[in-house]
């Protein structure tokens, strides 16, 4: 019976070992499946917000046609009529599309006239070769625009 006894403490001890080892090999697997779905969350996370931004973007490049609209509407309004409640209301609409635009963080490119010509920022629409050549903006034709530090548009000049 001693034998017996022996023999099973001999047969158990292997099987503990051999437990030991396959328990540590699942808990080395389930901690890899563990990190890989951690990364998998922080993949898709950086992938959604490169999605939003891409979206916002292209809403906001479809926004800019009618702001440059509204704005160029403004300017031609008479003097005599900017009390005028629909005058109020056209003015009203603009400052509220110019509002959507910093709130989802597109900031307006500051160029002056004078400045010099930077391709980065700006893309030359008209030249004037009347005066002597140099690389001044001479009007702004449409504002140009970031998003968070990426070009939206470039603003449209006149050089000369």
């Amino acid at each position: 019976m001693k034998d017996f006894k022996e023999a099973k403490i001999k047969k158990t001890g292997k099987k503990d070992k051999d437990y030991k080892a396959l328990s540590e090999e699942y808990l080395a697997g389930w901690r890899k499946a563990l990190a890989d779905l951690d990364n998998y969350r922080k993949r898709t996370l950086l992938e959604k917000e490169a999605f939003l931004k891409l979206a916002k973007a292209d809403l906001i490049s479809q926004i800019l046609p009618a702001v440059d609209n509204f704005s160029e509407a403004i300017k031609h309004i008479p003097q005599d009529n900017l009390t005028e409640p629909w005058v109020v209301g056209v003015t009203y609409i603009n400052k509220q599309l110019v509002d959507v635009l910093k709130q989802n963080g597109a900031k307006e490119i500051e160029i002056k006239i004078g400045d010099e010509f930077d391709p980065r920022f700006m893309e030359a629409v008209e030249t004037d070769q009347t005066e002597t050549k140099s690389n001044k903006v001479k009007k702004i034709i449409n504002k140009g625009y970031n998003l968070n530090g990426q070009l939206v548009r470039p603003a449209k000049v006149e050089v000369g």
